[in-house]
């Protein structure tokens, strides 16, 4: 956690399960564990060796297992079919690097980079590639880097391909003097090693033929990209894309002249206010709606205490709720606090990771989804700047492809690791008698302790039961089945609560979704919104429905905008773990998102060329800057030579661009 040990477990995940068993962590086989306290680098092959081998015969031998079924036994083969791992873990496992200027795992090669002399960073930007070949953007050598482009998408190297490249590094030992070794090359060179190594993985007869070897990590990508977009809106010191370096080094590209950096007399430099940038009171109105979420339980932590309106800024925010964050709320949150032309794309990044991340996905979808987000990411290509697209921003390209091979994302992510990761730890932890939060002991005694009373009650002679109280003995035997109201009930895998045991809790279980034409509307990007001043019934009328079916209820929850009075965006949410196993024909009207299911679609196919971009706001102030720290920044620019190794190496403790902030909050 916020340690300085870096324990590393290899966990294999059995796929023949049904889905709601799949990814469990009763189903999880914790294969080994790397100890630390340093990363082990490329040399995790090392580690892997032993679980390689017993691979190889499962594929080449199998073991003698038992069908309890038909009461057989047979021999039992097993395959390996990608890994799941974070972005470091991507390179130490494959031998690619996923830092400098190759940085992209699947463009490879073709990766398309720009170093940015003033932010001492490298951006990939350069999606128009995978745009139609007649797309007007294409042409479009003003918005974009100055130039036109007609190169077609790169394509993502077959294993074959790859084991040629690394045929010179096989038997070597992978250390630190042979990766510092192959990572001497210039961008350009064609007999260039970019490989650190050929992966163990390829000694496995079948891995060179895998369409999908490694995954690209939609948790943690989804993270990164959602703390890029929150830094920059909200110019948090210290993360946000947007400082006077990114204005330098538009100027040095000699693009969005609006957004340069203006000189205001001798000492003084202005930088325009973009239109990404939000005032004072933006900032308090977008922060507000997040402050005032109530989520139903287990849908996320309290994001309200990650909320800090005095210093107009959010933090502390877990992977999960991340997840929420770009796929539910973010775009409810940016209704009324930017320009169209800013929100809508915003807009359009969320609802690709809801599709994304959907239980249910279709090859057509997945391919109309690649081109959306191409378009999505061009566009955004022309508001933002260019420190904005690190890697984790740019392999959003290629999440829709990989799912093409994959299956739906929650069979390929790490959030089940990782969470079972939390728990070895957790108990780790309480054998060495070490400091345990409340809420993991209260959390582990609500799951035990019901059936330790039941067992113990059940297990009790007929005179030491007849000790017990009657409700005690009633409570341990079975439920009492006369109950005739409860403030809560669980119904479909959703739990619902009154509205007046809910009033002072964090959460919200109360809102059942009706259908009515009362007191309902849908604004302009698509939001479903209901005033409750406008009721349909209050229940005091004889033909007012005042009951719903169990088996027919579905759930939602309100977030409300204090800047769109009487009005509440409505969020409908799913049960994570109900699934549809197949019984009959899908639905046309279940998106079978993993989570939430509402998101504003009707954007989605307005024309992606249409907007009118004014990059710099001209009725706000622009932020001045002593001239001082541009000189000295230009001067040392100017100065020193930077070489393409001083930034392509394998120290990602200091790499800015891979946030993986979760792991360090208490």
């Amino acid at each position: 956690m916020s340690t300085t040990q870096s324990t590393w477990p290899v966990v294999l995940v059995p796929y023949n399960l049904p889905p709601w068993m799949c990814m469990k962590r009763s189903s999880l086989i914790l294969s080994l564990v790397i100890p630390g306290p340093t990363s082990p680098g490329i040399a995790i092959d090392t580690y892997l060796q032993p679980l390689v081998e017993e691979l190889r015969e499962l594929w080449d031998v199998g073991v003698e297992s038992f069908d309890a079924s038909s009461n057989t036994r047979f021999q039992l083969r097993a395959a390996l079919i990608w890994t799941i791992n974070d972005f470091p873990a991507y390179a130490d496992i494959s031998g690619w690097s996923t830092k400098g200027l190759f940085a992209c795992p699947s463009c490879m090669f073709d990766t398309e980079s720009y170093y940015l002399k003033h932010g001492q960073k490298v951006c990939y930007m350069g999606h128009r590639r995978w745009l139609d070949n007649d797309h007007e953007f294409r042409e479009d050598d003003i918005n974009f880097e100055g130039t036109k482009e007609f190169r077609v998408a790169p394509m993502t190297p077959s294993g074959l391909e790859i084991m040629r490249d690394a045929k010179n590094l096989v038997g070597r030992c992978p250390g630190k003097k042979h990766q510092a070794l192959y990572n001497k090359r210039k961008k350009g060179e064609e007999d260039a090693c970019v490989w650190k190594k050929r992966s163990i993985l390829f000694t496995l007869l079948y891995w060179a033929d895998q369409k999908l070897c490694h995954n690209i990590d939609v948790m943690h990508t989804k993270k990164n990209v959602t703390d890029n977009i929150m830094a920059t809106l909200l110019d948090l010191a210290g993360k946000t894309k947007d400082t006077y370096r990114a204005r330098l080094d538009l100027k040095a590209m000699g693009i969005r002249s609006e957004l340069h950096l203006v000189h205001k007399g001798v000492d003084k430099v202005e930088m325009p206010v973009a239109c990404y940038n939000m005032t004072t009171s933006e900032k308090h109105g977008f922060l507000q709606v997040l402050k005032d979420v109530r989520v139903p339980d287990g849908y996320a932590s309290n994001i309200s205490r990650r909320v800090h309106l005095k210093e107009r800024r959010i933090s502390g925010l877990k992977s999960h709720d991340d997840h929420i964050l770009i796929q539910q709320l973010l775009p409810i949150a940016l209704r009324r606090s930017l320009p169209s032309q800013v929100i809508r794309p915003l807009i359009k990044l969320s609802c690709y990771f809801h599709e994304i991340c959907s239980k249910t996905l279709t090859v057509l979808v997945l391919e109309n989804l690649g081109k959306d987000i191409a378009a999505t990411l061009c566009k955004l290509e022309k508001i933002f700047p260019p420190s904005f697209f690190t890697v984790m921003v740019h392999v959003v390209m290629h999440l829709a492809r990989e799912a093409k091979f994959g299956r739906p994302v929650h069979y390929r992510w790490m959030y089940p690791i990782e969470s079972m990761h939390k728990h070895v730890i957790e108990d780790e932890l309480r054998k060495a008698h070490r400091r345990i939060t409340d809420g993991v002991i209260h959390k582990h005694y609500m799951e035990k302790f019901c059936g330790w009373f039941r067992d113990l009650v059940m297990s009790m002679s007929d005179a030491d039961r007849q000790k017990l109280s009657v409700t005690l003995s009633t409570i341990g035997a079975c439920p009492y089945s006369r109950a005739k109201r409860m403030k809560h009930y669980v119904t479909n895998g959703l739990k619902f609560r009154t509205k007046d045991s809910e009033k002072n809790k964090k959460t919200q279980n109360s809102g059942v979704d009706i259908h009515s034409s009362r007191g309902y509307k849908i604004d302009e990007l698509g939001f479903p919104l209901v005033n409750f001043t406008r009721l349909i019934h209050v229940g005091d009328e004889l033909m007012d429905e005042l009951y719903v079916l169990a088996s027919e209820a579905s759930q939602v929850f309100y977030v409300e905008d204090k800047r769109d009075k009487d009005w509440f965006v409505v969020v409908k949410t799913k049960a994570r773990d109900v699934f549809d196993a197949g019984s009959g024909p899908l639905c046309e009207d279940d998106d079978g998102d993993t989570y939430c299911e509402n998101v504003p679609y009707n954007i989605i196919g307005d024309n992606a060329a249409s907007d009118n971009i004014g990059l710099a706001r001209p009725d706000v102030q622009g932020i001045t800057i002593d001239a001082m720290v541009i000189k000295e920044n230009e001067k040392a620019v100017n100065g020193d030579f930077i070489d393409d190794n001083d930034f392509i190496d394998d120290d990602y403790d200091n790499n800015e661009e891979y946030s993986d902030n979760e792991y360090n909050d208490d």
